[in-house]
Parts: structure tokens; C-alpha cells; sequence
């Protein structure tokens, strides 16, 4: 099966796209950033020192560490190759990925698996798009598993191990403690500790999953820097007690992606990437 095939070949595809990739994500990343020197300068008071606090520093995973779309982009190639099709994947992909916010706003509630609610989420998606009868029960196991295969961001390993040494560092997602920790070993990504709302049966933005931290780990609220590139997540991590570390990721849903540079009040600190955030604070 084509599908399966992919799957196989995507470490090694990966590794050459990452290569070739990683000079034109920077190049994204800096051109957004020059959009938010606004944000950056009203936000001047929170320098490092005034950070001084912190230290722990917890990341969202998926899209602020993660890139998920070149992984659901290769299984499209593949998917449109193997059935004479034409699907756009990059629109395809922020459907999937709008699905998913809806999904989890629902399960606040009544907790379900991730794994579930990515499959939910392209259900909904292949409903939507008319392509029901495109895909069987098989071919739809093998699509939700992408989000597995996730691979880091050409920041995101230098930034992390530069951070390691002046930080602890865990993760704080959404996604199963399976998904995140096999993704961290497989890329030896060196975070102290896994953290996912799993534990606590919840996903963000509930209390309970940014009550991780300190519950489990110990730290008090303010010694606590959440890291991520989604707003709404750091929004909710601000009024929990938090302070809040922002950078852009300009294609983590694929080409198009329209990116919000604008001034928020809930945002401590702007960076480029993992890798400046890591300068700015000194490691």
C-alpha cells in the first residue's frame, strides 16, 4: 500500500528536506519577525533580567516544536500519486487542523484519547471535502497516524540543548504521552521531563493540564516560562500565573499560512525562534 510505503521512506525523505528546508524556514521565520518589532518593543520592561525567576521552561509540542505538515505532506504525495488524485494537502492539512481545535473544545468535558480526536477531526474533514468514499477504515488508521511522525522544527534542537543548560525543560501538550515521549527519544530531544494533558485527562486551555508544573514538578507559578507559537494557548497560560515566550511559525500549517504579528498583552517575551529565545535568555 502506498499509504504504508510512505511511512517508510519518510525518515530518510525527511532528513534531506530538513537540509534543504532549513535555510528557507529561517528565512520565513525572519521575514514575520520583522512584523513584530512592534510587539517586541512594547514589551521592552520584560527584558531577560526581569525573568529572573524562571526556572523551568515549558513548550507546547505540536507546531511550536514539531512540524507535523512536511510528515502529512509526504503522505499526500503519496496518497495522490497511488489513487490519480489531486488533493491540495496544504488546505487539506488547515482543515484537518481547524477540525482538531473544534474537536478538542468539545471533549473539555469528556475526555477522549488523542489518537481519537485526530481521527475524529479527518472524519469530519473528509465529510466536508466530500472524499468519504475516497478513503476505507484502513487507509484512514494509517492517515491518523501522521501526527506521530511529527519532526522537529531546524530551530528547535540547537535551541532546546542551548536552553538545557541553564533551564529545566519539559514538555506541556496536547498530544499522548506515547506520541510526545517517543517523538523526544526519537530526536533526542533532551527534555527533563514529559508532560501532556493525558495525565490529568484534560487539554488545554483546562487549569488542570497547566497545573501540571507545579503539581508535579514542583515549581511555583512564577518560576514557570511557557513556551509556545499559538496565542490562544499562551493567553491561557498568562492567566494561569505564568510568564510567556512567542515566536512565529510561519508555515507550520503549509503554504498560505497567514501568521498574527500583532501586540499581545499576555505575551512576555517575542523571539524569532527556539534558538533566539535561547539568546535572549542568556544560554
Amino acid at each position: 500500500m502506498a499509504i504504508q510505503e510512505v511511512v517508510t521512506n519518510l525518515g530518510r525523505r525527511q532528513a534531506i528536506k530538513a537540509a534543504t528546508g532549513a535555510l528557507f524556514a529561517a528565512a520565513s521565520a525572519v521575514d514575520i519577525f520583522h512584523g513584530i518589532g512592534t510587539a517586541r518593543a512594547a514589551v521592552l520592561a520584560n527584558t531577560p533580567e526581569s525573568l529572573g525567576s524562571i526556572k523551568v521552561l515549558a513548550f507546547d509540542f505540536q507546531g511550536s516544536c514539531m512540524n507535523y505538515y512536511d510528515p502529512i505532506a509526504e503522505m499526500g504525495q503519496a496518497i495522490n500519486a497511488s489513487k490519480g488524485l489531486s488533493l491540495d494537502w496544504s488546505n487539506l492539512t488547515k482543515g484537518w487542523v481547524s477540525n482538531l481545535y473544534k474537536v478538542v473544545g468539545e471533549h473539555q468535558d469528556q475526555y477522549a484519547p488523542a489518537a481519537q480526536l485526530y481521527r475524529d477531526a479527518l472524519d469530519q474533514l473528509l465529510d466536508q471535502r466530500n472524499l468519504s468514499s475516497t478513503f476505507n477504515e484502513e487507509e484512514r488508521v494509517e492517515m491518523a497516524r501522521v501526527w506521530d511522525r511529527m519532526v522537529p522544527w531546524p530551530d528547535t534542537t540547537e535551541g532546546l540543548n542551548r536552553l538545557k543548560r541553564k533551564f529545566a525543560l519539559t514538555t506541556l501538550s496536547n498530544s499522548s504521552m506515547a506520541s510526545v515521549f517517543q517523538a523526544a527519544r526519537r530526536h533526542a530531544l533532551p527534555f527533563d521531563q514529559i508532560l501532556t494533558g493525558e495525565l490529568v485527562q484534560a487539554y488545554k486551555p483546562s487549569p488542570k493540564v497547566y497545573n501540571l508544573v507545579p503539581s508535579l514538578l514542583g515549581y511555583k507559578e512564577n518560576e514557570v516560562l511557557f513556551c509556545a507559537t499559538h496565542f490562544a494557548d499562551l493567553k491561557e497560560a498568562k492567566k494561569f500565573g505564568y510568564k510567556t515566550a512567542w515566536w512565529p511559525r510561519p508555515n507550520e500549517t503549509g503554504p498560505g499560512q497567514v501568521t498574527d504579528t500583532s501586540p499581545k498583552p499576555f505575551v512576555d517575551l517575542y523571539a524569532r525562534d527556539i534558538v533566539d529565545l535561547a539568546s535572549q535568555l542568556g544560554a
